[in-house]
């Protein structure tokens, strides 16, 4: 080994082509090591690296490796991603480890050691694993990514309490149970698995961003205590409608491919909506939005937009959709029925069309000849009258 080596605390050979490389021994205090972006099929690591705190390997060509117990007793952060592993183990003492990132590579299986209780960060996205538990004890854990493997079913251990950012998408499951105590999230991707269901937990106060793409899902509430929720994703899902809390300003929300139809119930104070999506055709804005500012309907092919004949849209920023097709709706009227003089009836109605029956299990005929007050005598045992909304 060339003299002064033996004082090297940083060797970064990343971003070559490198297909065979060897450590020398006696790099004592080496603590980061990276061979990033190239050709290896094949490394081993030196044990005589007591200082070692950062290993990247990813992007390689690595089938296997072997991380010796006497180099992980440092190390902080290992990544292996986008490599060919089909297996690998964890030494037991690397509980110093913060960050573990083996994205992108054929793990059927992997588990991890008790005691890696100052773990921040594990990415295992991209693998074939097939079931995965977690061990107790991982409070300090803030990012989790399972995303893209074949799990049928996954448990969030409880005390998970630092959690900011999880993801299980692409797998295949069929339920999901969020514990109570993962109050701190903000980021949860549930997308493209095979929910029917999901009924989280209302006290997530601080979520921000939920992914619930692509699965069969036929109802969904949104709990009152997610008042930070900025950005759900419906899409591909069997939802035709979503109940909203009442107290949300901002909203952004990927309409589902089932939406050919929507009616939105939602808070007055919303004063930011999107509803992108490639599905929407029809969409009726509820009455009573004063704080609308703006609204995002962009890639839809929406060929119909309602709203309340009251709502001023002349300062709305609308995009995807031309104001001057626009149709305004009433809201459901009032009607009042009383006898007048000579045996005739008065029949007073507001905000809408008349309709008219002969039995209230009959058929409903428009009347938009008529207008209130409308004065008639009853030539039947009875009749009945109604209004619906003028769209």
């Amino acid at each position: 080994m060339p003299d002064g080596l033996a004082d090297l605390g940083i060797l970064d050979f990343s971003g070559n082509q490198l297909t065979a490389f060897a450590l020398p021994q006696g790099l004592e205090s080496l603590q980061l090591l990276s061979l990033l972006g190239n050709h290896l099929s094949v490394f081993l690591l030196p044990q005589d690296l007591p200082l070692l705190e950062t290993l990247d390997l990813g992007r390689n060509q690595l089938t296997s490796f072997t991380l010796p117990k006497e180099a992980a007793n440092n190390l902080q952060v290992l990544n292996i991603s986008d490599n060919q592993l089909t297996s690998f183990a964890l030494p037991d003492n690397a509980t110093d480890l913060q960050k573990l990132y083996l994205i992108s590579n054929e793990l059927t299986s992997f588990q991890l050691p008790d005691g890696l209780t100052d773990l921040e960060t594990l990415y295992l996205s991209g693998n074939e694993l097939t079931s995965f538990q977690l061990p107790d004890g991982l409070t300090d854990l803030e990012t989790l990514y399972l995303s893209y493997n074949q799990l049928t079913s996954f448990t969030l251990p409880d005390n998970m309490t630092n959690l900011l950012s999880f993801s299980l998408a692409g797998n295949q499951l069929t339920s999901f149970t969020l514990p109570h105590d993962a109050a701190n999230l903000q980021s949860l991707d549930l997308s493209r698995n095979q929910l029917a269901s999901f009924a989280p937990p209302d006290n997530i106060a601080s979520l921000r961003s939920l992914s619930l793409d692509e699965n069969p899902l036929r109802s969904f509430t949104i709990p009152q205590g997610w008042t930070r929720l900025e950005w759900l994703d419906l899409s591909g899902t069997l939802l035709t409608a979503v109940d909203y809390p009442n107290d949300w300003s901002l909203l952004s929300i990927r309409g589902t491919r089932e939406y050919r139809s929507f009616h939105l119930e939602i808070s007055p104070d919303v004063e930011s909506l999107s509803l992108q999506s490639r599905w929407l055709t029809s969409l009726t804005l509820p009455e009573g939005l004063t704080r609308l500012k703006e609204l995002n309907l962009s890639d839809n092919p929406l060929r119909r937009l309602l709203v309340h004949h009251r709502m001023n849209v002349e300062n709305l920023e609308i995009y995807g959709f031309p104001k001057s097709e626009i149709t305004r709706y009433f809201a459901e009227g009032q009607i009042s029925i009383r006898p007048a003089e000579n045996g005739q009836v008065i029949v007073e109605f507001s905000g809408g069309i008349l309709q008219t029956a002969e039995s209230l299990l009959g058929e409903w005929e428009d009347r938009p000849e008529l207008e209130s007050p409308f004065h008639f005598s009853p030539s039947a045992p009875q009749k009945f009258f109604r209004v619906r909304p003028a769209f």
